[in-house]
């Protein structure tokens, strides 16, 4: 287990600086194969590491039914690998955020910043090479 004390800026919510403690431990991830439906990808992201010219972060989104949202995501990290999925339904918040926020969760990263339902996964992403320690990355969106 791995626990890192970082400053992270929490400014969706909060325009002051906040201790996070983040606790990694990729022995509590939980990946349920049954949230990967390929034939209901539509879109994700990748994140590229600059310096190694090597991806670090996978995340893609499932929507096979328009019933409920569905995120799949691995994380390629020297600092740490894992992987997790999340499910969000139901109405009136963004889907796509609340199943991407429960992934993180069950990557094993405890005390991540909440952001589920406000649709800021690109922010998330930021946070995530951040905690990485990835310096020089680029976020590629793709859709299927």
């Amino acid at each position: 287990m791995l626990i890192i004390n970082k400053y992270l800026p929490v400014d969706v919510w909060n325009e002051k600086k906040r201790l996070t403690r983040l606790t990694l431990d990729a022995e509590k991830k939980c990946f349920n194969v049954n949230y990967r439906k390929d034939s209901g990808l539509y879109k994700g992201f990748k994140v590229i590491d600059l310096k190694t010219a090597s991806e670090i972060i996978d995340v893609r989104f499932y929507c096979p039914t328009g019933r409920a949202n569905y995120c799949a995501m691995w994380i390629y990290s020297n600092v740490f690998k894992s992987s997790g999925t999340g499910r969000a339904c139901g109405w009136g918040y963004n889907r796509e955020s609340a199943a991407f926020d429960e992934a993180i969760c069950n990557c094993g990263i405890k005390n991540f910043p909440r952001f589920g339902g406000s649709g800021c996964n690109e922010w998330a992403l930021r946070i995530l090479c951040k905690i990485l320690n990835v310096k020089k990355y680029k976020i590629v969106e793709f859709y299927a």
